[in-house]
């Protein structure tokens, strides 16, 4: 199955897909077959709405092309969460697509907009974990490659390496890369130097050569100062200490991934994408960047299986 953007006059409205996070809103119109009509896309997060979602999604959804009154709506995203509209409880992993159609929570608009919710995963106990937002991104990419067992990487501010066996998602492990990374930056002496990640340069490769070699192991709080050293010493040029810092983190964190997989599907086609591609394929490994639009694909998905 694929989705793409087609001629508005070519398809009927059929589901109003929102992907609303912390910092984002982004909502697509797909037709009947599973096209998107058109989209628009703000930085309106739950956390720049003063509490007044509905207004924001109903002043954001009428810009849409060919938007009608009456037209569904499901929300995925942290939009379900407590800081949210809608709290919708973790429901467990494993699960698969018919699954978590069952677990979607129905909520009534004005102007007669039937809208659904859908729950984040949970893992308890020891590994206890977390995701909110992913799930529905998983379920596109399994269903736009026809994924049975995989691995996917979902880089981020916490990124997420997603493990599906017969096409279920049955283990997550999040990771605060992206966060650590930017709070280096921001809040400790790494941040001094100046320029940016360029994962062509010869600081980003060592760090990811590096970070791998760590193996998580405590030596990494030592290896980041290296990020200071290597420059004052004149091992690389300033500009390429951050290259090097988001090079040791990720190559630290794809060091817990499973050593025997040789193929990451990894979602999204951004920088940080391209990031986690070219660390893994420095690696030896083999990645594949899945279509952006796998979020919209995968509530398509859940709103047609929930119909059945």
């Amino acid at each position: 199955m694929s989705i793409a953007h087609v001629d508005v006059c070519a398809k009927h409205s059929f589901l109003i897909c929102v992907d609303w996070g912390t910092s984002s809103f982004r909502a697509r119109l797909v037709s009947l077959d599973g096209a998107i009509i058109d989209e628009v896309e703000t930085a309106q997060g739950i956390l720049h709405c003063q509490g007044d979602f509905q207004a924001v999604l109903l002043s954001n959804i009428r810009k849409l092309e060919s938007y009608k009154v009456g037209l569904p709506l499901l929300l995925s995203g942290m939009i379900s969460s407590r800081n949210g509209w809608v709290e919708v409880p973790y429901t467990d992993a494993p699960i698969n697509l018919s699954k978590l159609s069952e677990q979607l929570v129905q909520h009534q608009l004005i102007d007669e907009h039937p809208t659904w919710f859908v729950p984040g995963l949970k893992i308890s106990g020891n590994d206890a974990d977390v995701l909110r937002g992913e799930e529905t991104e998983v379920i596109g990419a399994i269903e736009l490659h026809q994924l049975v067992d995989a691995c996917i990487v979902i880089p981020g501010s916490h990124s997420k390496l997603v493990t599906l066996e017969q096409s279920e998602l049955t283990e997550f492990k999040t990771y605060m890369t992206g966060e650590v990374f930017y709070a280096l930056c921001r809040s400790s002496i790494l941040g001094l130097f100046e320029g940016e990640v360029n994962i062509q340069t010869h600081g980003f490769r060592l760090g990811v050569k590096e970070g791998y070699r760590l193996r998580n192991s405590g030596s990494l709080l030592s290896q980041l100062f290296k990020a200071r050293s290597r420059v004052l010493v004149a091992e690389f040029p300033e500009e390429e200490s951050r290259s090097y810092l988001s090079g040791l983190l990720i190559g630290s964190e794809v060091s817990s991934y499973p050593s025997d997989q040789q193929h990451f599907w990894i979602l999204g086609q951004t920088d940080l994408a391209q990031a986690y591609s070219c660390a893994l394929e420095l690696l030896g490994k083999q990645t594949t960047l899945v279509n952006d639009n796998a979020c919209c694909l995968g509530s398509y998905s859940i709103y047609r299986q929930h119909m059945c």
